[in-house]
């Protein structure tokens, strides 16, 4: 006799709590009272001939016990896969094979499906598997084909070969005959079958546990489970009202005008250039009448005197324009006495210039007196050396204006003086008031919380899993925070046998994830998760 071991091709748990939600890639197949149960299905293209099968059976590896009790092994009478059955997609269930005990954790244990196999072999479309439900309040945890720890998944045992007859009565021993010669070895016989297995002996008592052996490596994450499908959004919250917009400011006072800059230092006055010969005089013009002034701009600040250029030499003078229509003579200023003319010197070294006072007030403008013919003009003598300037004497009333002279050419212009500085700024008038703020925006509602809340009360029915929002500063133990937290597969084995690592899988071995509400909740609220749900 001989045998042959098949694995699952499919497994999954379902759950009662969670119909929509799939299971498949779980490490455990929970059995549990009231809420879980759990399929196992195999492929068995390349099973022997049903003719050759003496006995199979169905072998389950118990990981955890949350209590004792048997499980009901049925056939399954419709389609399904590992990757899509739920709670509310299952298939039904069909003929009952029988039932386990199961006493313990870490064991195996095992039941006779050899009428389901040789089934399954005479017609392949019924092989749908078994499903596994518990008797009472029977709650264990089965390992799956994606267990990550112990890894003992289901399996189909077959064994191989006839049954071994009853042994034949033993007859009378004869004389002993004289020895013979020794014969040719012969060749060796066939072996004979195997005896059937003999009733299990009691189990012994369990030994000392040996020292932890070193952990494992960690199998590779199961396929992620399918995403819940998105809660409908909630209704967009009405806008607060736009606050009113503050009045503007009164223009505030403009400021005073800065105080004008220092004049700068005259330059040094430039070489006179060679005086040019004076043109013919034209014919004086009609002067033109005098346009009314234009107001006085702000004086800015003197800029420092660029030193004079050289007089270019003069040009012919041009035709003179005819002269403008006379304005309205102003009143007469007095007229200063004329001196007898003294004989020309020659020019002094220039003295260094003098501040400047303020200006006086103009007079008004006397009569424009008749005008003498012009005499002729000398030979201009050589231009002898600029002496310094003196200071400037207090600006006597003007004299009567004589007649104009023929305007001589004009000499290049002499190169740019070194624009001033900046006058200081003025002072920046006033800020207007600041106009009333506006009403404050609405307060966000959700993830905020002040409340510092704590487990403590007593333990309350609920549904394994079960959400509810808590506003109550002590809840009941049996309950924790919906915030992410890792806890203990161990410890929470009921919780995890029916949300499995859909929420984090913690460290991919010893824990799992609870789901994270913190953001969902209300302000000074808290979401809790049922985690045992009490007898």
């Amino acid at each position: 006799m001989f045998g042959q071991s098949f694995g699952p091709s499919d497994d999954a748990s379902v759950s009662s709590a969670f119909p929509a939600v799939n299971f498949g890639s779980s490490p455990l197949l929970s059995v549990s009272a009231g809420s879980t149960r759990a399929f196992v299905k195999f492929n068995l293209s390349s099973a022997p001939a049903a003719s050759s099968v003496s006995k199979v059976s169905l072998v389950l590896f118990v990981n955890a016990v949350g209590a004792a009790g048997s499980i009901q092994v049925s056939e399954v009478s419709g389609s399904w896969s590992e990757g899509s059955i739920t709670y509310s997609s299952q298939p039904g269930t069909g003929a009952i094979v029988g039932t386990i005990p199961v006493t313990g954790a870490d064991q195996y244990v095992s039941i006779d499906v050899t009428a389901s196999f040789q089934k399954w072999l005479a017609n392949s479309s019924s092989n749908q598997g078994f499903v596994l439900d518990p008797v009472g309040s029977t709650a264990v945890y089965l390992d799956s084909k994606e267990s990550v720890t112990t890894s003992h998944a289901a399996q189909l045992q077959v064994v191989q070969g006839g049954v071994q007859g009853p042994a034949g009565v033993t007859g009378s021993t004869g004389p002993t005959g004289s020895v013979g010669a020794t014969g040719a070895t012969g060749a060796a016989g066939a072996t004979g079958l195997t005896g059937s297995t003999g009733v299990a002996g009691s189990t012994g008592a369990t030994g000392i546990a040996g020292p932890t052996g070193a952990t494992g490596s960690a199998g590779s994450t199961g396929a992620t489970g399918a995403t819940g499908s998105n809660g409908t959004t909630g209704a967009t919250g009405a806008s607060g009202a736009a606050g009113a917009a503050g009045s503007t400011g009164a223009t505030g006072l403009a400021g005073s005008t800065g105080a004008t800059g220092q004049a700068g230092t005259t330059g040094a006055t430039g070489a006179a250039g060679a005086a040019g010969s004076t043109g013919a005089t034209g014919l004086a013009g009609s002067t033109g009448a005098t346009g009314p002034a234009g107001s006085t701009g702000a004086t800015g600040a003197a800029g420092s005197t660029g030193p004079a250029g050289s007089t270019g030499v003069a040009g012919a003078t041009g035709a003179a324009g005819s002269t403008g229509a006379t304005g309205p003579s102003g009143n007469p200023g007095p007229v200063g006495a004329t001196g007898t003319p003294g004989s020309t010197g020659s020019v002094g070294p220039s003295g260094p210039t003098g501040l400047t006072g303020p200006p006086g007030a103009t007079g008004a403008t006397g009569a424009a007196g008749s005008t003498g013919a012009a005499g002729a003009t000398g030979a201009s003598g050589a231009a002898g050396t600029t002496g310094a300037q003196g200071p400037t004497g207090v600006a006597g009333p003007a004299g009567v204006t004589g007649s104009t002279g023929r305007t001589g050419s004009t000499g290049s212009t002499g190169p740019a003086g070194a624009t001033g500085a900046t006058g200081l700024n003025g002072n920046n008038g006033t800020n207007g008031a600041t106009g009333p703020a506006g009403p404050s925006g609405t307060v966000g509602i959700l993830g905020s919380n002040s409340i510092g809340f704590r487990q403590g009360g007593s333990p309350v029915s609920c549904t394994l899993g079960q959400i509810i929002l808590n506003a109550a500063v002590s809840y009941p133990s049996n309950y924790l925070p919906a915030d992410g937290s890792p806890v203990l597969r161990a410890q929470y084995s009921a919780l995890f046998s029916v949300i499995g690592t859909n929420y984090g899988a913690g460290d991919g071995i010893t824990t799992f994830n609870l789901p994270n509400l913190t953001a969902a909740a209300p302000n000074n609220t808290l979401y809790l998760i049922c985690v045992n749900s009490p007898e």
